[in-house]
């Protein structure tokens, strides 16, 4: 942990890993477990530097405390090595500085010869069975800098002591059932930071989930850089508007919880704000338009609440603003054209709420869009064509709304995109033929609209294309042998258009195809016998057309296929 990260990257990777961490393999006892407290000598061992016997008498303690010789890892602890060769014991050549034991199988209570370990920085014991308080005497590591125990079953208040650790820069105790010392309340827990942190002037990482707390706003973290209360928490009353004084926030998760209100406008304040997550939650009102202050803000997640009112213009503001997501809420009104401003945006979602108007070209100004995805809405008007300018446009979802138009042949130009969904709109006209051009598209769906014309033979380039759904338009015109060639397609949907003529024998090509619905056409012809081929096939319907001949035998075998409503003899 000797880099030369700054801290809170340094924090953010050690609570990363040390919360994902995988089993390291079991480690035979160096002692002898029939006197797991008795140091075993082991004279071939190399000089080192003496360690302070106490600290050799809090690890012993430790070890003894919390099951030791049930931990998944515990090489050369109570032997006679030097301390620093103790697995998950780091020394500066004698004291013992980190201890590093997440996700290691400790169980059974700390024990309080902790406090003894005067030079510790960094305390990792997450992810382990561990009962019981936390020992007042944690708060004697007077150069504490790290402390990480969430994911345990502790249980208690939080030591006052806790407040003593003045070095503390990061602090997690997630995944931990602890109060604070709370004030006289009957109802659901309340938003809260436990007086002990009050003092904590250099916390520069905060990270509570699941944690009992109770009582008023925490407006003692000055120098919080990451606030995070994300979770399974059962948070409820309005989020506090003290929030905004924190000058120095650059993180602030509060998801998954049960706040009402209103977003406070004064978080607008928080100018070093990079990320912003408030999903999940029943917050209510509108998006203030402060917001649009955060010039240094990346992402922003406010999906799930009780969003109104109209998108503010001045979000176009955020110019670093790489991810907006405000799905499922009750927003109204258009879509502002200052959107098209945030040049830094890659994903931009904004389903399932009640804004209407069209799609602004400006949009089309977004170099970095990735995901464009505006489902479930009220939208209108025409797609721009602008649109095919996103050059790494991988994901365009418009489903779900009052489209109308053709569909632009200039979206044939995004040569990245992989989902291309437009269904359940008031499209017309013809399939262009440039959508052929999508040589990385996967998903092709334009079914539920008024699309008129043949299927363009071009749609059979698409050589990774998985879905084809073009059901309920006014096709007409044979289905083209063309794709035939579509050697990825898992799922063929034509059905309930005026498509006439022949099954294509090419269409029995298509070896990884589960589903082809072709019913409710005005096909003709006998049934290729090479569909009776496709091993993969677990859903065919072919009935409501003019077929004729046989069944070819093999297609009975078909788990889901109305064979019987086509009155034709097996084959």
């Amino acid at each position: 942990m000797k880099s030369g990260l700054p801290l809170v990257a340094a924090l953010l990777v050690a609570f990363a890993i040390l919360a994902c961490a995988q089993p390291e393999p079991e480690v035979a006892l160096s002692p002898d477990e029939s006197a797991p407290t008795a140091l075993v000598s082991d004279e071939s061992a190399p000089t080192a530097p003496t360690a302070p016997s106490s600290d050799r008498s809090a690890l012993v303690a430790l070890y003894n405390a919390t099951n030791g010789k049930n931990w998944r890892n515990n090489a050369n602890w109570l032997s006679a090595k030097p301390l620093g060769e103790w697995s998950g014991v780091f020394t500066d050549g004698g004291n013992v500085t980190e201890l590093h034991l997440s996700n290691n199988k400790l169980s059974g209570e700390l024990p309080p010869e902790l406090g003894n370990l005067a030079n510790l920085e960094e305390l990792f014991i997450g992810n382990n069975n561990l009962i019981g308080e936390i020992p007042p005497e944690i708060g004697k590591l007077a150069n504490l800098k790290m402390l990480s125990i969430q994911g345990n079953e502790l249980s208690g208040e939080i030591p006052p002591e806790i407040g003593d650790l003045v070095n503390l820069e990061g602090l997690s105790l997630g995944g931990v059932q602890l109060t604070s010392s709370p004030p006289p309340y009957s109802g659901s827990r309340r938003f809260d930071a436990p007086p002990p942190f009050a003092n904590l002037s250099k916390l520069g990482m905060m990270s509570i989930r699941s944690d009992q707390l109770n009582g008023g706003a925490p407006s003692e973290f000055d120098s919080l850089t990451i606030g995070q209360l994300s979770g399974g928490n059962d948070l409820k009353g309005n989020l506090p508007s003290e929030f905004g004084n924190l000058a120095n926030l650059r993180w602030l998760y509060i998801a998954d919880n049960d706040l009402t209100g209103e977003i406070p406008p004064e978080l607008g304040n928080l100018v070093k704000l990079e990320e912003l997550d408030l999903y999940d939650n029943r917050l209510g009102g509108e998006i203030p338009p402060e917001l649009g202050n955060l010039a240094r803000l990346e992402w922003m997640d406010i999906r799930l609440n009780k969003l109104s009112g109209e998108l503010p213009p001045e979000l176009g503001n955020l110019t670093k603003l790489k991810s907006l997501e405000l799905d499922e809420n009750y927003l109204v009104g258009n879509i502002p054209p200052e959107f098209g401003n945030m040049a830094s945006l890659e994903r931009l979602y904004l389903t399932e709420n009640q804004l209407r108007g069209g799609i602004p070209p400006q949009l089309g100004n977004l170099p970095n869009l990735v995901a464009l995805v505006l489902t479930d809405n009220e939208l209108s008007g025409e797609i721009p064509p602008q649109l095919g300018n996103l050059a790494n446009l991988g994901y365009l979802i418009l489903s779900d709304n009052e489209l109308s138009g053709e569909i632009p042949p200039q979206l044939g130009n995004l040569s990245n995109l992989l989902s291309l969904q437009l269904f359940d709109n008031e499209l017309d006209g013809e399939i262009p033929p440039q959508l052929g051009n999508l040589s990385n598209i996967e998903w092709l769906i334009l079914s539920d609209n008024e699309l008129v014309g043949e299927i363009p033979p071009q749609l059979g380039n698409l050589a990774r294309l998985g879905r084809l759904d073009i059901e309920r338009n006014e096709l007409v015109g044979g289905i083209p042998p063309q794709l035939g060639n579509l050697r990825s397609l898992r799922w063929l949907n034509l059905s309930d258009n005026e498509l006439s003529g022949g099954i294509p024998p090419e269409l029995g090509n298509l070896a990884e195809l589960r589903r082809l619905d072709l019913e409710r056409n005005k096909l003709s012809g006998e049934i290729p016998p090479g569909l009776g081929d496709l091993a993969e096939l677990e859903w065919l319907y072919l009935a409501h057309n003019d077929l004729t001949g046989c069944i070819p035998n093999n297609l009975h075998s078909v788990k889901y296929n109305g064979l019987s409503e086509l009155n034709l003899p097996p084959c």
